[in-house]
């Protein structure tokens, strides 16, 4: 009894805090590349999915349009790898303000609309860039997806082999953001 009342003084954020140092140790703590790869995923996943959780479990508007913009951003991200430019940063920067410019210009008609007809006109989205990917195959890939990008460079060095620390580190970053968003006076 006196554990639990000891660790529920313990301040929330403080097992995130481990929660997230763990997985960015995870690769020095001796987890396999596979695993590495997997855990590298499941953040790319967490950033999706807490676009979602913004939307839908904190500002109850049930909007379904996240993977759409995910996918403008990363094909932007892609697009420029294959056009020579790898600084990481750059592609960040430039694959957030594609998605920012895609959920503007559709998330405009939906300001008038709530409940299931933002959710349809968010959803319609996602069934729409399939189809773009398909007409602009020759650029994009099509449905299979890009091939031919360069490793990414972080101020000119190469970080393939690290490119798991920048992944778990702009998660890292983005949760304590979402999470100073959420708790503050505006959230």
């Amino acid at each position: 009894m006196q554990i639990w009342r000891t660790l529920r003084a313990i301040p929330s954020w403080i097992f995130a805090l481990v929660f997230g140092a763990v997985v960015f140790l995870a690769p020095m703590l001796g987890m396999d590349a596979t695993n590495t790869r997997q855990l590298q995923l499941a953040c790319i996943l967490a950033l999706v999915v807490s676009g979602l959780n913004l939307s839908l479990g904190y500002a109850g508007e049930l909007a379904l349009g996240q993977a759409a913009m995910y996918a403008a951003g990363a094909y932007t991200a892609g697009l420029m790898s294959q056009a020579g430019h790898t600084e990481i940063l750059l592609q960040l920067v430039a694959a957030g303000a594609v998605a920012l410019v895609v959920g503007i210009v559709t998330g405009i008609p939906g300001l008038r609309l709530g409940s299931w007809s933002l959710a349809m006109t968010s959803f319609f989205l996602i069934l729409l860039v399939p189809d773009i990917l398909a007409i602009f195959g020759g650029k994009t890939g099509g449905r299979n997806g890009l091939s031919g990008m360069e490793p990414p460079t972080l101020f000119g060095q190469d970080i393939d082999k690290d490119f798991y620390y920048v992944v778990v580190g702009v998660t890292i970053l983005w949760f304590v953001v979402m999470r100073n968003l959420v708790v503050s006076r505006h959230g």
